[in-house]
C-alpha cells in the first residue's frame, strides 16, 4: 500500500500512498509518517499540545492523563499485544556462563521477581503476570493453568532455599558465595568454583521510565537472597545490536544479561512455538540457551502431531530467560476526527491503508 520516500537514521519514516496499490480499498491518504522520540515524555508533550500527532501513545507511568487528552479530542484503547515478555542471561558469557546454566540459579531469580507489585507498581494496571513462553492474554486455545499460574511465582524464602540447598551461602544484602563446589545433591554445578560469587552486571534500555523503575526494583528483591546486580543503561538500539547469538570467546559475548524493555511478539509466526526464539542454534536465540529436551519438544510442536502443553510448561519451568510481567503492548490514543485504526491489531502491526479522516 505504501512506498518509503523518506527515512532518517533516529527512525522518522515518510510513505507515500502507492498508486499501484489494488485494494481491498482505495487509499485514503496521501501519505503517512511515523515520527520517532528519544523518550516516551517526549513522545508525550507532543500528545498533549495536539498539533501533530494524530495516533500515539500514554506511557503507563502517565495514565493519569488520559483524562486530560480526552478533553482534547482523544480517545483511549488498550492495545494488547500477542507475545511475551523476559530480559536475557547469556548462557556463553565466560565469567557468568557457568552459574546460569545451573536451572535452580534461574529458578531463584525468578522467584525474586515480584510481578504483581510491577504490575501494580510501575505498569499501572496496564499488564499482567507473564511466567513462560505462551502468551495467556488475549484469551486464546494454547496456554495452560501450569504456565498461567506461574511454577516459579514471587518467593524470596524459596529463592534463598534453593541457593542454601545447592551449597551457597545466602548473605542478604550482602553477595552469595559458592562454598560447595562440585556436581550432585547439595553442591553448586558444575563449572562453578569455590568462591564464585552471584554478582551480574545487567544492561537495560534507556528513556523507558517503566523499564527503569523495574530494574530498580528488581536490583533491590534481587539483593534478598545476595544476588548482586550492577545495573547500567544505555540506548535501545546499543542494546540491540548485542542480540545475536555468540560464542564464549567473541568480545560480542561479554555481557550478562541484557534487556531491552521487551520481548517477542508472535507476529509472522503467530504460532507461538518456540523454534525461533529457544532452539539451540537459533538466529533469535540471543541468549544462547540450549536444551536437548527442549529441542525436541520444539520439534514436536512444529513437525509432530505434539500440542504446545509439554514444550510451555516445560520452558516455564526451566527459565531460559526471565520472565517479566506482560504489559499491554501501548496505551493508545486516537485522534476523534481519525478512523479505520480499530480494532488493533495483536500482532503489533499497523494498517495505515484502512485509515481515514473526517471533518
Amino acid at each position: 500500500p505504501w512506498k518509503l520516500v523518506n527515512y532518517q537514521s533516529d527512525g522518522y519514516a515518510k510513505f507515500a500512498a502507492n498508486p499501484a496499490y489494488s485494494g481491498p480499498g482505495p487509499l485514503k491518504l496521501r501519505y503517512f509518517v511515523e515520527e520517532p522520540f528519544t523518550t516516551d515524555t517526549a513522545e508525550l508533550n507532543v500528545l498533549r499540545s495536539g498539533n501533530s500527532i494524530n495516533y500515539g501513545y500514554v506511557p503507563p507511568q502517565e495514565a493519569s492523563q488520559a483524562s486530560v487528552l480526552a478533553s482534547q479530542g482523544y480517545t483511549k484503547q488498550n492495545w494488547q499485544g500477542w507475545g511475551t515478555t523476559y530480559f536475557l542471561m547469556n548462557f556463553h558469557n565466560p565469567k557468568t556462563g557457568p552459574i546460569i546454566k545451573q536451572a535452580y540459579i534461574r529458578q531463584a531469580m525468578q522467584s525474586l521477581i515480584d510481578q504483581p507489585a510491577f504490575v501494580s507498581g510501575p505498569l499501572k494496571g496496564y499488564g499482567h503476570p507473564n511466567y513462560g513462553p505462551v502468551p495467556s492474554q488475549p484469551s486464546n486455545p494454547y496456554s495452560d493453568a501450569y504456565e498461567t499460574k506461574g511454577p516459579w511465582p514471587y518467593s524470596p524464602k524459596k529463592a534463598v532455599s534453593l541457593l542454601s540447598s545447592h551449597g551457597w551461602s545466602v548473605k542478604p544484602n550482602g553477595v552469595t558465595t559458592c562454598t560447595s563446589p562440585g556436581s550432585g545433591a547439595g553442591h553448586c554445578g558444575p563449572g562453578v568454583a569455590s568462591g564464585t560469587q552471584l554478582s551480574f552486571s545487567l544492561e537495560y534500555g534507556s528513556g523507558d521510565v517503566v523499564t527503569s523503575q523495574e530494574m530498580q526494583a528488581l536490583k533491590s528483591s534481587f539483593s534478598q537472597a545476595g544476588i548482586q546486580i550492577n545495573l547500567t543503561s544505555a540506548p535501545f538500539n546499543t542494546i540491540i545490536s548485542l542480540l545475536t547469538p555468540c560464542t564464549p570467546s567473541q568480545a560480542s559475548c561479554s555481557w550478562q544479561m541484557l534487556n531491552y524493555g521487551g520481548g517477542w511478539t508472535y507476529g509472522v509466526d503467530p504460532y507461538p512455538t518456540g523454534d525461533q526464539l529457544f532452539g539451540t542454534g537459533s538466529v533469535s536465540n540471543a541468549s544462547n540457551y540450549s536444551d536437548p529436551h527442549a529441542d525436541q519438544l520444539i520439534a514436536t510442536t512444529v513437525h509432530g502431531p505434539g500440542s504446545l502443553t509439554a514444550y510451555e510448561d516445560y520452558l516455564a519451568n526451566q527459565i531460559p530467560v526471565l520472565w517479566m510481567p506482560q504489559p499491554v503492548y501501548q496505551i493508545s490514543e486516537i485522534a476523534s476526527n481519525l478512523h479505520g485504526v480499530l480494532p488493533q491489531s495483536p500482532i503489533e502491526s499497523l494498517t495505515p491503508e484502512d485509515w481515514y479522516f473526517t471533518k
